[in-house]
């Protein structure tokens, strides 16, 4: 689907290009840890599909200027439930 300027943000899933960006948004606030390619993907992506159910569902979840909290223990990233 192609986007158009009437198109609100509930209107499409998160595409690859978002996905991608967001991914790398999560590598740079990381501190460029490398070897986390799949794990910074699965982490955007899924922080991304939760933001557009929530607007499909009509709730109000901020845009991609929040970094999802992460349990660096394990290696590992692991989404958080967000407080409140």
């Amino acid at each position: 689907m192609m986007k158009t300027k009437t198109d609100s943000p509930a209107d499409h899933r998160p595409t690859e290009e978002e996905i991608r960006e967001y991914a790398h948004h999560i590598y740079v606030n990381s501190g460029w840890l490398p070897g986390r390619d799949l794990d910074n993907w699965l982490e955007a992506e899924a922080h991304l599909m939760n933001e557009w159910e929530a607007r499909r569902a009509g709730h109000s979840r901020p845009q991609h200027g929040h970094r999802p909290a992460t349990a660096k223990t394990t290696g590992t990233a692991q989404v958080l439930p967000r407080a409140g």
